[in-house]
């Protein structure tokens, strides 16, 4: 689990931020061992910490932000 010390988000968030990073994971196809993956958790945490709750909006938006 990519969030696991994230512990200034509570338990929807967390599951919210999950749910985006494994769909953006699926569409980039990336393995666990990829080094995008840590980037990627990072950038969805600092979404959720703007206030982005949507599971879908955290994962397109930080799609879109990784391509910049």
């Amino acid at each position: 689990m990519p969030f696991r010390d994230y512990k200034q988000f509570n338990g929807e968030t967390l599951r919210s931020m999950t749910a985006a990073y494994d769909a953006a994971v699926e569409k980039l196809h990336l393995k666990s061992t990829d080094p995008l993956t840590g980037k990627l958790a990072a950038t969805i945490a600092a979404l959720a910490s703007e206030g982005e709750r949507d599971p879908g909006k955290l994962c397109e938006r930080a799609l879109a932000q990784l391509h910049k």
